[in-house]
C-alpha cells in the first residue's frame, strides 16, 4: 500500500534524524579537548571578538587580556564567515562553557544534514533508497566529530549542502529566479566561510548549461541570478579588503596552500617524524618566497629533480589522500585536535558506528565514483532534461571541483568532510542502478 509505505519511510527518516541528533549532542557533551582555543579556534574567536568590541576585523588576541587597551590591526588572514557565526558568543573572553555553547549549536546545525541529504536523494533514487545516504550522513564519525570543534567544517558543510539543495529545488521546477538568487546567496556565504568555494559558481555552470531543454534565455537568467546571489554575499568582503588593506585577499593564504600540499606523502624527504607537518622540518622553506608565483617556481624546481615522485603525488597520491579515511595531520584518524575524552573511545554505539564507517569507507568512495560515471551514461543517453541527471551532475561536478582544488593545495582527509554527504548520495545512486538493473533489466528508474 503506497500510503502505508510513505508513512514507514517518513517514520524511518524521523528515526534517522533523531539518531543523528543524539550522536552529535552526546559527542559534544562527552568530548574533552585540552586547550580547545588553540590554533585556528583562537584565531576565529579573535576575529569575532575584535569585530564585536572594536569594529576591526583582526586576528590580534585582545580577548586574552581584555582590561589592557587595544588597537587591533585589521587583516584578512581568515575569511569572515565563521567569525560572523561566532559573534553571538564573543561578548566576553571565551571559556570552556563558550566552546560548549558553540559546539552545541553546531550539533543542531549538523543534525539537519541528513534531512538535506534525504531531500536530494529523493530526486535521484526511488523508494526507500534516499534513506541510505541520510543514514550514512547521520552516523558518519567525521561529520559528528567536526561538531565538537569551534572550526569551520560544520557551518561550511551545511551552507554547501543547503546551497545545492536550494539550487536543485529551484531549477527542477519551472525556474524561479528569486529562489536561484537565494541559492547563490547561500553559496556566497559558504565562500565567505571557506574560500575553497570562491569559484564554485563557475563549476555549477556546467550542469546548468547542460539542461538543453531550457531555452538559452532562461539559462542566461539562471546564470545571472546565481552569480548575483554569490556576488552580493561575497563582494563586500573583497571591497573591504581593497579599501582597508589594498588587496582583494591575503596572498599568504594561496602561497601556504600551495606549499603545504607540495610535499609528497605529507613528509619532508620521507622522514616519518615530519609526516603531517613537513613544512616545519624543511630547512629551505624560505625558498618558496612570499607569493604564489615564487611557490610555484620552487615546486617546479623540486618536481623537476624528482619527476616520478611528484607526478605520482599530484595525480594519484593527492586525490587518494583527500578521499581517504585517515588523516596525516589528525589524531586517531578523525580528531583535528587530540581529545582526552571522547565517546568514540568508550560508548558502544559510537565505537560500532565508527568501525562500520571505517570498514566500508572505500566502498562508498568507489561506489560514488561509479555514480559519477553514471552521470556520463545519462548524458550519453540524452537524459539531459531529467531531474536525476541534473542532480547527479551537480553532485559530480561538486566532488570533482573539490578534488581538483585540493590536488593543488593540502589534501588532508579532514578537508573532505563537506563532500562526504555528496559521496554517500552518489554511491547510493550507483547501488540503486545496479539493483534496479539486476531486478528489472533497466538502467534508469
Amino acid at each position: 500500500m503506497p500510503g502505508r509505505s510513505h508513512i514507514y519511510k517518513k517514520g524511518a527518516l524521523f528515526l534517522i534524524l533523531i539518531l543523528g541528533l543524539f550522536l552529535r549532542i552526546n559527542a559534544v557533551l562527552e568530548t574533552e579537548v585540552p586547550n580547545p582555543l588553540r590554533a585556528d579556534v583562537g584565531l576565529y574567536f579573535s576575529y569575532a571578538y575584535n569585530l564585536r568590541h572594536f569594529g576591526s576585523y583582526s586576528q590580534d588576541h585582545t580577548w586574552i587580556n581584555p582590561a589592557q587597551p587595544a588597537n587591533p590591526k585589521p587583516d584578512a588572514m581568515a575569511s569572515p564567515g565563521y567569525p560572523i557565526f561566532l559573534l553571538p558568543f564573543s561578548g566576553s573572553s571565551p571559556t570552556i562553557l563558550t566552546v560548549i555553547w558553540i559546539t552545541l549549536v553546531q550539533a543542531l546545525i549538523g543534525a539537519l544534514l541528513p534531512l538535506l541529504v534525504y531531500i536530494l536523494g529523493a530526486r535521484i533514487v526511488p523508494g526507500l533508497w534516499p534513506l541510505l545516504p541520510a543514514f550514512l550522513t547521520a552516523i558518519s564519525p567525521q561529520l559528528i566529530v567536526s561538531n565538537t570543534y569551534a572550526l569551520t567544517e560544520t557551518l561550511f558543510t551545511f551552507l554547501l549542502l543547503s546551497g545545492i539543495t536550494l539550487l536543485v529545488m529551484a531549477i527542477s521546477t519551472p525556474a524561479k529566479l528569486w529562489k536561484i538568487f537565494v541559492a547563490g546567496l547561500v553559496i556566497g556565504f559558504g565562500a565567505l566561510t571557506r574560500p575553497t568555494l570562491s569559484y564554485y559558481w563557475i563549476a555549477l555552470l556546467i550542469p546548468i548549461w547542460l539542461q538543453t531543454k531550457k531555452p538559452v534565455k532562461v539559462r542566461l537568467q539562471i546564470t545571472a541570478a546565481l552569480l548575483a546571489g554569490c556576488l552580493l554575499a561575497y563582494a563586500p568582503w573583497t571591497v573591504r579588503n581593497l579599501t582597508t588593506l589594498g588587496y582583494a585577499s591575503d596572498p599568504t593564504i594561496a602561497n601556504n596552500t600551495l606549499i603545504y600540499g607540495s610535499y609528497p606523502n605529507y613528509s619532508y624527504e620521507g622522514r616519518p617524524e615530519s609526516r603531517g607537518y613537513p613544512y616545519r622540518f624543511d630547512p629551505h622553506i624560505d625558498r618558496f618566497g612570499h607569493s604564489a608565483a615564487d611557490a610555484l617556481a620552487e615546486i617546479w624546481r623540486r618536481a623537476s629533480s624528482e619527476p616520478r615522485l611528484y607526478l605520482a603525488w599530484y595525480l594519484l597520491g593527492k586525490p587518494s589522500s583527500y578521499l581517504g579515511w585517515g588523516d596525516a595531520a589528525a589524531a586517531d584518524n578523525i580528531f583535528t585536535y587530540p581529545p582526552s575524552k571522547s565517546p568514540y573511545f568508550t560508548r558502544r554505539l559510537f565505537v560500532l558506528t565508527f568501525m562500520a564507517m571505517h570498514f566500508t569507507h572505500w566502498i562508498w568512495v568507489i561506489a560514488a565514483i561509479a555514480g559519477m560515471a553514471f552521470s556520463v551514461v545519462r548524458f550519453k543517453m540524452r537524459q539531459l532534461a531529467s531531474e536525476p541527471f541534473f542532480v547527479q551532475s551537480v553532485l559530480s561536478i561538486t566532488v570533482i571541483y573539490f578534488v581538483a582544488i585540493h590536488m593543488a593545495g593540502f589534501p588532508i582527509a579532514r578537508y573532505n568532510i563537506p563532500i562526504l554527504p555528496l559521496l554517500f548520495l552518489l554511491a547510493t545512486a550507483a547501488l540503486a542502478v545496479v539493483v534496479t538493473h539486476n531486478n528489472r533489466g533497466v538502467v534508469d528508474h
